[in-house]
């Protein structure tokens, strides 16, 4: 599926427009940050040199043609997996703040104390249950050492590389996926966040899953609109930002799939759009009401 083959030239001009201003805004808020940590206007500057020749080089390695398809989804994922591992593994990262909180939350919960609930944190950010479940069932099934969340969070991470290849080749191109996959490989926030007990690992391998789906096999699957519609809800459970995929979803669907309208053409997308986001929202209400009738 390639954006240029199913949308109108306006559609995919504007979708390239609004990608450079995203870049552009998101590199002058960091370049400015920056300069909050390094000592000096010139210190900024060579680092964003260096991450702009880095930049060129994950470009190259992406170009290499010589690198089969098969090749880079095992050579890729599988530095990702040994960075993420090594760094889980070499460097202590106690839990500490609300990290904490939830993993002494999740330890109750694998023993069947609940009691946790009624504490002010958890009436007061309800959301973290859904994570803290998680924990518990890990806890539940692997035992109370931490390592073994925090390499299931290199799983997880290693998992959401081979998507994000997947679906930017996808949508776009081959060197889109590659170049794409890389940057994401060896993002450093990625690499070191492994050790620590958030929730964005989990969230995040769902939310690019729903994505993936939907670039891969669009709404034209019997069950695809299902199984978009679960990983969007899973992703949400675990950190509660799926409002903003299923706005991207409506997007999508609105410039891409059903423009120009079509009534004969574009009902059948339509339910299955509204299909999505209703079991978006039913899964959420199930797992509200079994978290409820387990107090």
């Amino acid at each position: 599926m390639n954006f240029g083959k199913i949308a109108s030239p306006i559609a995919s001009r504007l979708l390239v427009i609004a990608g450079f201003v995203f870049f552009s805004i998101a590199f002058v808020c960091a370049f400015v940050h920056s300069l909050t940590v390094f000592d000096s206007f010139s210190s900024a500057s060579g680092a964003f040199l260096a991450a702009v020749i880095a930049l060129l080089a994950v470009s190259a390695l992406a170009m290499n043609r010589r690198v089969g398809k098969k090749a880079f989804i095992i050579i890729v994922p599988g530095v990702a997996l040994a960075l993420r591992l090594i760094w889980a593994l070499l460097v202590d990262t106690p839990p500490s703040s609300d990290f904490l909180f939830m993993h002494n939350a999740a330890l109750a919960a694998a023993k069947g104390d609940f009691s946790f609930a009624s504490s002010d944190y958890y009436t007061s950010w309800a959301y973290q249950l859904g994570f803290t479940m998680y924990e518990a069932l890990i806890v539940k099934l692997f035992g109370t050492p931490i390592i073994f969340l925090k390499v299931i969070n290199v799983l997880w991470s290693t998992g959401t590389v081979a998507l994000v290849y997947w679906t930017a080749g996808k949508a776009f191109n081959e060197f889109c996926g590659r170049a794409a996959a890389i940057a994401y490989a060896f993002y450093i926030p990625n690499i070191v966040m492994c050790s620590v007990l958030t929730n964005q690992h989990v969230s995040m391998f769902f939310f690019m899953l729903g994505c993936a789906l939907l670039v891969h096999r669009g709404l034209t699957g019997k069950y695809s609109w299902l199984l978009i519609g679960l990983s969007f809800a899973i992703g949400h459970i675990m950190r509660p930002i799926g409002g903003v995929y299923i706005a991207a979803l409506l997007v999508f669907v609105t410039v891409f799939r059903a423009f120009p309208w079509s009534l004969k053409r574009s009902g059948p997308l339509l339910a299955k759009t509204a299909g999505i986001v209703v079991v978006f929202y039913l899964l959420q209400a199930t797992v509200s009401q079994s978290f409820i009738q387990r107090g």
